[in-house]
């Protein structure tokens, strides 16, 4: 197992291992998930991505000859992290922030991904499985595409029907009728179409649920919160016809996307709902000479949890549209920043997973001051060691801009630990800003 870090170059000796690397460098994340089917990249909105996920690489990577004649790789880890492979060679690629050899103990990523997808539950440690990590990401992710297909109702589509009685409800089936019925003897054979909630993707979202409740990491994450637990009955209760046996022939069955035009948000449940049923076919790949893993864009990940630290702060959404900033008239040039308070004499916060910042993240919060008439703006960003920055005197309207940091904890020796530590840095975070 090769294991990088998020933004971290590195070099290496080309080896036989490291020839995974070559067939995702360089490339766009959109190709190699067109190419791919096995890997999987959260979040799925791909076309909606406000940083353009899908054009980023995993990695960029060039390679050199030494006097030696030996071949080295020089590898350049982006803002993605996760796991992917091609056969039996894997590849981790986990956060700067951790100083372990693997995804399994990487807590920052566990803590966002807690955060982010709102993940009721304090201690994770148990979720930490060095053999079988790909999987818990998987199960992290349920919840979330779970109640967001949920909120959009109960599943339902037409299912046809063979019946026998006297109740008749549709096409009279006449060869089935003169073989049943004959002497009369008051029923009637027909077929009909109804509306059912016992289908096949509500059995598969069953079978999942069923799934996961043959684990600890399960059972604590389907019953963490109330619209959970209440979502969970009523799929138990829509879905007489459950059977464990069925399993393969429902997975069978789903593995065509569903496209209803309403319920949209049962297709990304439906895919992770075969993936983790057949959790295997991610871990290890279908196929021999195809990409297989699960990965995340930790700059999305850093914005969704700062979103849960300033919940007083307006948090334009891309993707939905809602919140934006017209810096012209008559609703044109449409911008998202990622946080702001107050229309005149507010702050303006943007959220950077990197190192430091450059002159186009400078101008683009200057804009953003600039139509807000803003007394500040600041980059939020994360340390692994305190730091404190001095605020810019901009001259023109003569307002701030500088940088916030979240100190991330290092060397802890549990998850729990962890917790308590960044905790601590998330108050002095909040205050500072606060005291803007």
């Amino acid at each position: 197992m090769q294991v990088f870090q998020d933004n971290t170059p590195a070099t290496i000796p080309c080896s036989a291992d490291s020839e995974v690397l070559r067939l995702v460098a360089n490339q766009s994340i959109e190709s190699l998930i067109n190419e791919n089917p096995s890997l999987l990249v959260f979040p799925q909105c791909l076309d909606d991505c406000e940083d353009d996920l899908k054009a980023q690489y995993i990695c960029s990577l060039h390679e050199s000859v030494d006097s030696n004649e030996i071949r080295w790789m020089h590898v350049y880890p982006t803002n993605i992290v996760g796991y992917f492979g091609i056969g039996c060679t894997n590849t981790s690629i986990i956060s700067r922030f951790s100083n372990t050899e693997g995804l399994d103990r990487d807590y920052f990523l566990h803590y966002l991904l807690q955060k982010a997808l709102s993940i009721n539950i304090f201690n994770l440690e148990h979720s930490l499985s060095k053999d079988d990590e790909v999987l818990d990401f998987l199960i992290l992710l349920f919840p979330k595409f779970f109640k967001q297909a949920l909120a959009q109702g109960l599943y339902k589509e037409y299912k046809g029907y063979a019946r026998n009685d006297a109740n008749v409800k549709g096409r009279i089936d006449v060869n089935k009728h003169l073989n049943l019925n004959v002497p009369f003897g008051g029923k009637i054979a027909y077929q009909s179409r109804e509306i059912s909630y016992d289908n096949n993707v509500t059995e598969l979202i069953r079978h999942t649920i069923e799934y996961l409740k043959t684990m600890e990491l399960g059972r604590a994450l389907l019953s963490s919160d109330s619209d959970t637990s209440d979502y969970v009955k009523q799929i138990s209760e829509s879905t007489p016809t459950y059977s464990k046996k069925e399993r393969n022939r429902i997975i069978r069955a789903n593995l065509k996307p569903t496209k209803h035009p309403y319920f949209t948000k049962y297709r990304p449940l439906q895919n992770l709902c075969i993936r983790i049923l057949r959790h295997e076919s991610v871990k290890y790949g279908n196929e021999k000479d195809k990409i297989h893993g699960i990965l995340f864009d930790m700059s999305w990940l850093w914005e969704e949890y700062l979103a849960t630290l300033l919940p007083e702060y307006t948090h334009p959404k891309n993707r939905q549209g809602t919140d934006a900033l017209y810096l012209g008239e008559n609703g044109t040039l449409e911008r998202y920043p990622d946080f702001y308070q107050g229309e005149v004499g507010g702050i303006v916060l943007d959220a950077k997973y990197k190192r430091n910042v450059d002159r186009n993240d400078e101008h683009q919060v200057i804009a953003y001051m600039y139509r807000l008439q803003s007394r500040y703006g600041g980059f939020l960003m994360p340390r692994s060691y305190a730091e404190v920055n001095s605020p810019t005197n901009l001259k023109g309207y003569g307002q701030k801009i500088g940088r916030q940091y979240l100190t991330i904890p290092q060397n802890s020796e549990s998850y729990g630990e962890f917790c308590a530590r960044i905790s601590q840095s998330e108050d002095i975070l909040v205050e500072n800003i606060q005291s803007l």
